[in-house]
């Protein structure tokens, strides 16, 4: 049998075919007539899957909505009758359309879609901008989801320069970068570049010529604070007889460390902590 529920539009009851059967019958209330109807559909729904009703007579379609006349003003309703009479029974017109499972089955997948609409619409309207909601597409909570983690950059940032407030260190009114201006460019990659070009292997001589310290500085990792740090890692692998024997290039290993590891967690913060006082020692001085 059909799924167990029947579709029912909300213009039925204002429906032309409705009226047919009202003066039919001799009926003025329309609601009557929806009610009686829904009643058969229902009959229809349970009792077949293909519009096909072989040995149901009148008498027991009047008896099923407790109508008398009732299958016959469903057979002459206009443009199309909602019954037909058929040699051995009756057949119900357009039950594919309405009353199969098939056709209950898509309009559930239409519905669906609809609620989603408005749900989406409900969510956008409810929601700022740069908010992704479940009902936005993939693309746009990958979005979302990168703003928010730039938003948690720029609070550990702020953080960062609180800090620096509180050790009397950073200006109030400087806070749109994390560190003053001098070494804010000396963060760029030609002071990175610059960093390596000063370096020194065990031997005393230049650890990268001006075109591997080119490429290192373009690397995404290559700030001042992670080259500080890889070359603080290095220089305590060398300050032991096995750490100097595991080290086979000095250059190789220490551009390893800049491009695929990282510094302990806050160690870059504690680290502009101490240049900052360093200026400010100067500045004393």
């Amino acid at each position: 049998m059909a799924a167990d529920y029947i579709p029912i539009k909300l213009t039925l009851p204002d429906d032309l075919a409705v009226s047919n059967v009202a003066d039919a019958l001799g009926i003025k209330d329309l609601d009557l007539i929806v009610g009686k109807l829904v009643r058969f559909w229902i009959y229809v729904s349970r009792n077949t899957k293909d519009g096909q009703l072989p040995g149901l007579t009148a008498a027991r379609i009047d008896g099923t909505v407790n109508l008398r006349g009732f299958a016959d003003a469903l057979c002459k309703t206009k443009p199309t009758p909602w019954l037909r009479q058929t040699a051995d029974g009756y057949e119900v017109p357009n039950f594919d359309h309405w009353l199969s499972d098939a056709a209950k089955a898509r309009e559930g997948r239409t519905l669906a879609k609809r609620i989603e609409r408005q749900r989406g619409k409900g969510c956008r309207d409810k929601c700022s901008d740069n908010v992704a909601t479940h009902c936005d597409p993939p693309a746009r909570q990958a979005e979302s989801r990168e703003q928010r983690a730039d938003s948690r950059e720029q609070r550990v940032k702020e953080k960062d320069i609180a800090a620096m407030q509180d050790d009397g260190y950073a200006d109030p009114a400087g806070t749109a970068q994390p560190f003053p201006a001098p070494i804010a460019a000396f963060s760029s990659r030609e002071g990175v570049c610059s960093l390596l070009l000063a370096l020194k292997d065990i031997a005393g001589q230049p650890l990268y010529d001006p075109k591997a310290a080119a490429a290192i500085a373009q690397h995404q990792k290559a700030t001042v604070e992670q080259v500080t740090w890889a070359v603080g890692r290095l220089k305590a692998k060398m300050g032991t007889e096995s750490g100097r024997k595991a080290i086979k290039s000095e250059a190789a290993y220490l551009r390893g460390l800049i491009e695929r590891n990282s510094p302990p967690a806050g160690w870059e913060s504690e680290y502009r902590r101490e240049q900052l006082r360093r200026m400010a020692g100067k500045g004393a001085a």
